[in-house]
């Protein structure tokens, strides 16, 4: 909570934790002082004070104490006392999900287009086998037989390629 003067008149346990500073040492001190850097912060609560609307900053990145922190910042100008309640939101968590569930797809993507491929493979694959087979059955000549043997280990040697693929 701000007072008509942007300074910090009221900080709940949450806004000390997401700050990184105590209320104690932060009462009274200008905003500017607390969130840096404030420029945009300072030029949202100043609009909504004069205005008496409120207003919203999206993923401004500010130092808080000792780290920097995306925040989600809207200022509601409370009319019956002309002080500003500042909402903080850290953002960090939703912009995790996004990214989790963005690597989730990604992963479902990249299993499906193996498992299309795999069976892409197989499909000549055991075309391939079978008909070194039947020629192998035709053939009298063992040294012709011997082709078709390397034909035939060849082939299932890609589909056990495959098979350790997909598992």
């Amino acid at each position: 909570m701000l007072d008509e003067a942007l300074k910090v008149a009221y900080l709940n346990t949450a806004a000390e934790s997401l700050l990184g500073v105590s209320a104690r040492r932060v009462l009274g001190r200008p905003i500017g002082e607390v969130v840096n850097p404030s420029a945009e912060l300072v030029a949202l609560c100043k609009r909504a004070l004069a205005t008496g609307l409120t207003f919203g900053l999206h993923e401004l990145m500010v130092r808080a104490g000792d780290r920097e922190v995306i925040l989600d910042c809207y200022a509601v100008p409370l009319q019956q006392d002309g002080f500003l309640l500042l909402e903080l939101l850290d953002t960090e968590r939703d912009r995790k999900i996004r990214r989790e569930a963005a690597l989730i797809a990604q992963q479902q993507l990249s299993r499906r287009i193996i498992r299309q491929l795999a069976h892409e493979v197989k499909n000549p694959l055991g075309g391939l086998r079978g008909a070194a087979q039947l020629l192998e059955r035709q053939l009298r000549e063992p040294e012709l037989k011997a082709y078709t043997r390397v034909i035939i280990e060849e082939a299932d040697r890609l589909a056990a390629l495959v098979d350790g693929i997909l598992r």
